[in-house]
């Protein structure tokens, strides 16, 4: 009796494992469509060549790596500067700035997005000048 009721706990362990498991993996695979759906939008309306696209997404998933912010949330990020113009050379250095800018600032990334862009077509600047009108927006929050 004993052995058949450690038998019993060993298999609800088992297959609560299995179920944890097959969660966590169904998770991945819809973050990862997701972060395809994404960055296939980007790609959409943003002008590159295909190595450049492949340093936008490793840029995005670095930012990601590296600060709190989920690739999803770069991902609109990078969208939000596709539409105002920016080509995807450039927007994929651009990803770190944003971020830090939305860690400093305490709001969105896609605010920050939404706020950099306001602020280089205002100043009639192009992206690349990104990291000064952050520090400048930074020091007043």
């Amino acid at each position: 009796a004993a052995a058949a009721a450690a038998a019993t706990v060993g298999f609800k362990a088992a297959t609560a494992a299995l179920i944890a498991l097959k969660n966590a993996l169904i998770v991945s695979v819809e973050v990862a469509a997701n972060f395809e759906r994404g960055f296939q939008v980007v790609k959409a309306i943003t002008s590159g060549t295909s190595d450049d696209f492949k340093k936008l997404e490793r840029d995005i998933v670095n930012v990601s790596k590296a600060t709190e912010h989920a690739s999803g949330k770069l991902i609109k990020a990078a969208e939000v500067l596709g539409r105002a113009g920016f080509q995807a050379d450039k927007i994929g250095p651009a990803i770190k700035t944003v971020g830090d800018l939305a860690t400093a600032g305490g709001i969105s990334v896609g605010s920050a997005a939404e706020l950099s862009v306001r602020m280089l077509k205002s100043f009639g600047m192009q992206l690349d000048s990104l990291p000064k009108i952050a520090n400048m927006l930074a020091t007043a929050c």
